[in-house]
């Protein structure tokens, strides 16, 4: 039986830079950590989801954390019943071992390309490096300003006193009450941070529903910034923390302090903040449209400058997802340099081998470590 395959982003580009959540895609007192070192077009990606494909034909659940840059490239593969997981650990989310040889182990995939005929394009990488890196920093830069803008939108909502405070209490209690249980458990509360919906080069691209499908309880929050989504979610992290559960907490892509989402194993739990561009579509438990709690009276005399904001907070996003497309043009370019000049023959062998040992490690490890079993 194969096994269930899970995706998800371990990191992001946001209005803060690029914001890494890697320390929460595998515990790091896990079994085994693979941390793969190269350049660009070296084979990191396609090697480690090559071995996320075969363990899955062979029952494992496996996780795709994918590249929030390239839609085509995995940041890393976890198998998180077994306590193992494959890093790519490059530039910009740098991992080294923290446990050499005890958990974790490099494998360098410049080992097996010829370093002269790279060398030969020393200039070129050089420059395309560093134009790369200008272009992210001009995307982050437009990112910050979407979010200024869209914290503008927002604050008209506290302005006026537009939003029935009182209303959305009564909703954030009567889920807690409804869904949760009363009592505590004997267990310290313990969360795992990660990113549903990435801003890639294409545009923003959403697992949400991959993440949340499996769950028993879905509740489904609908509602544009300024509702109070964020408000019905974090009481129920809040609560769930209180009450000693593992939770999944997946943040807003624009901005990682906000989150959106939670799913509770445990419970069978997921809460879904259902807007664009991650609206929701799928089996729901529970539907709370938010929007209805907004007197919209209230809002007419600021709505000129409401839609004022809301068009150059489009305008920052849609400019920035250009200055990543470009950044990601460039990479390709990038990795033209590379490729001709890799050894895959032996790369592929050493894959090989490596799927040998994970097959091997999962059989002494038997279940593992679970995610949701880390601190």
């Amino acid at each position: 039986m194969e096994g269930k395959l899970r995706h998800m982003f371990p990191g992001g580009n946001t209005s803060q830079g690029f914001h890494s959540f890697y320390e929460y895609l595998i515990p790091a007192d896990a079994n085994k950590i693979f941390i793969f070192k190269g350049g660009p077009g070296v084979g990191k990606s396609s090697f480690m989801k090559r071995i996320g494909e075969e363990m899955l034909l062979r029952g494992h659940n496996v996780e795709y954390h994918h590249c929030s840059s390239d839609g085509n490239s995995l940041d890393g593969v976890a198998l998180p019943d077994a306590g193992i997981a494959l890093l790519d650990g490059t530039t910009p989310h740098v991992v080294d071992p923290k446990h050499p040889g005890a958990i974790d182990e490099i494998i360098h995939l410049g080992d097996y390309w010829n370093e002269l005929a790279i060398r030969a394009n020393r200039d070129s990488v050089l420059a395309m490096t560093k134009e790369i890196g200008r272009l992210f920093g001009k995307a982050y830069g437009y990112l910050h300003g979407a979010k200024v803008y869209q914290d503008e939108y927002i604050s008209y909502f506290n302005d006026a006193g537009a939003l029935n405070q009182s209303a959305l209490n009564s909703i954030a209690l009567g889920f807690e009450r409804q869904v949760l249980p009363s009592n505590a458990r004997a267990a310290a509360p313990r969360e795992r941070h990660l990113f549903a919906t990435a801003i890639t080069p294409t545009g923003p691209v959403s697992h949400v529903g991959n993440l949340v499908g499996g769950s028993q309880q879905i509740i489904v929050l609908q509602g544009g910034p300024g509702t109070g989504t964020g408000f019905v979610v974090s009481h129920l992290r809040n609560a769930l923390a209180a009450r000693g559960f593992y939770v999944e907490v997946y943040h807003c892509a624009l901005d990682p302090q906000r989150i959106e989402h939670l799913v509770v194993a445990e419970l069978s739990l997921a809460v879904v903040t259902s807007r664009e561009p991650h609206a929701y579509v799928g089996k729901a438990s529970w539907v709370e449209d938010l929007n209805v709690l907004v007197d919209d009276k209230c809002l007419s005399l600021y709505r000129q400058d409401m839609e004022r904001a809301f068009a150059d907070s489009q305008y920052a996003f849609k400019t920035a997802i250009g200055f990543i497309l470009r950044a990601k043009s460039l990479h390709d370019e990038l990795e033209t340099f590379y490729v001709p000049n890799m050894d895959f023959k032996a790369i592929n062998a050493r894959r090989d081998k490596t799927l040998r040992r994970i097959i091997e490690l999962t059989r002494c490890f038997g279940g593992g470590i679970t995610a949701a079993s880390s601190g």
